[in-house]
């Protein structure tokens, strides 16, 4: 599965073919494993969590997933010292199977998927930390900053930061006064972003009479 997400084929048959149609992507080494159909007996009958475990919160709407992400985290988490710019967005996983939190999103590149909150190394795009949307708050929630700066907060908290070292980017989505302020005093971490200046709270002597012709693409 995990040579499967950085070499992809149309089909789970063809990791197994014994046709060199493309030395580039030839993959012989599968059958070396196991055979096809034992793979995907595995596939189809993978599972991850105790349905007859009493302690699961099955009102969680990804509980039958949430163990093995949180284990996966905590590994990224330990075995990565970032550097200091970390970027913080939301990120949509491809999902084309009938699945309860699947949302469509225009503006995405990827409009049909799994929403996500991203926490990465800027410079690597490591994946320190992220969070799955399911329209219930996790954890730490504050009416000040509302929904998305708990949501920047949960995703900063958890696992050891270098305090007052690293630099949390994000974009006018989530930026807000209080938000940065909340970040610096309790969690001493600094932060930057894109910002609406007709927000709650924004300060009258940085508010622009005049905007700025766009110089930047989406990517840049």
């Amino acid at each position: 599965m995990i040579v499967e997400h950085s070499l992809t084929k149309p089909r789970y048959e063809d990791y197994f073919s014994k046709e060199a149609t493309n030395f580039v992507t030839f993959t012989p080494g599968f059958r070396d494993v196991f055979t096809c159909d034992r793979f995907l007996a595995i596939w189809k009958f993978i599972h991850i969590v105790d349905e007859e475990n009493e302690d699961i919160d099955k009102s969680d709407k990804i509980y039958k997933v949430r163990y093995m992400l949180d284990d996966l985290l905590k590994k990224f988490q330990k075995y990565w010292n970032p550097k200091q710019y970390l970027s913080l967005d939301e990120g949509m996983i491809p999902a084309k199977n009938r699945c309860f939190i699947k949302q469509y999103i225009k503006i995405k590149q990827i409009k049909w998927g799994i929403k996500s909150f991203l926490l990465c190394e800027s410079e690597s795009g490591y994946l320190m930390n992220a969070e799955i949307y399911t329209e219930k708050n996790e954890g730490f929630y504050s009416a000040d900053l509302g929904s998305t700066g708990s949501v920047v907060v949960r995703l900063c908290s958890g696992f050891e930061l270098n305090k007052k070292k690293h630099i949390i980017v994000m974009d006018r989505f989530y930026t807000s006064t209080k938000l940065f302020e909340y970040m610096y005093r309790e969690m001493e971490m600094h932060a930057v972003g894109t910002t609406i200046m007709n927000r709650k709270f924004f300060p009258d002597e940085l508010k622009e009479t005049k905007r700025h012709k766009k110089t930047m693409n989406r990517g840049d």
